[in-house]
């Protein structure tokens, strides 16, 4: 109903929102940098439990301090959305966004996609990583932490992963992992190395969709030039036509 779509709107009307739309399902998406903590305690409290989908815009530092606040189980919340704010001047986060280990007192077992256009710490082991998850955009984190999501996340249909800088690679690991439902992948890295360390022995025979931004500089060896190059192809075999 239109009570239970709840946006940028008057302190005193999101409240009202929240009575009229009960015992229902809601689907919030406020900008952090406009209201305050204890109000947003107060909009939290009263509708957390009843949230299906939950859309944070706001820098880095004023979405962290909403994270904070999310600590009781949200047990209906399906999709949850970290966004950049349109403003222009707010175009770049101030830093990375990381995941408090408490976030929705660990229990959001409905939830089934993650995005976030900015840099986003979560811990490979965090609760809200599971079987069920199918819809994941992530940015800025390192690849081999996103491959041990992976593992817990079998059940994939769509991934797009965004990382616009070098990092330093933690120790590859090889073991194989199987992505039998992923049928869109999207990734953009600066770094061959980024690309091999995300998808190398990575299995997708459902994928039909398939974008990449590989940057390739010039001080990097033959080698992982080559590498990179057998890997997309590798990739490109296992979609499915279409």
């Amino acid at each position: 109903s239109l009570w239970s779509h709840i946006s940028d709107l008057s302190w005193k009307w999101m409240l009202e929102f929240v009575e009229r739309s009960s015992p229902g399902p809601l689907y919030v998406s406020v900008d952090t940098g406009i209201y305050g903590i204890y109000l947003m305690k107060r909009l939290l409290k009263k509708g957390l439990i009843r949230t299906r989908r939950l859309e944070l815009v706001g820098s880095a530092s004023s979405v962290n301090k909403i994270l904070h606040l999310l600590r009781a189980p949200a047990p209906l919340l399906e999709t949850f959305i970290i966004n950049r704010p349109p403003n222009p001047q707010f175009s770049e986060f101030d830093g990375p966004i990381p995941l408090p280990r408490d976030f929705l007192a660990n229990y959001a077992p409905l939830l089934r996609e993650i995005q976030t256009s900015a840099d986003f710490a979560i811990h490979p082991l965090s609760p809200v990583i599971h079987d069920r998850l199918e819809v994941l955009q992530l940015r800025g984190l390192n690849p081999l932490l996103v491959r041990m999501i992976l593992h817990r996340a079998p059940n994939l249909v769509s991934l797009s992963y965004c990382k616009n800088k070098a990092d330093i690679l933690l120790p590859t690991g090889n073991d194989p992992v199987v992505l039998h439902r992923l049928t869109s992948l999207q990734v953009s890295v600066w770094d061959g190395r980024d690309f091999q360390a995300l998808l190398d022995k990575v299995s997708t025979p459902s994928l039909r969709n398939f974008q990449v931004d590989v940057r390739l500089y010039d001080f990097q060896s033959s080698s992982i030039l080559d590498s990179t190059i057998l890997l997309f192809g590798a990739l490109m075999r296992s979609r499915v036509p279409s």
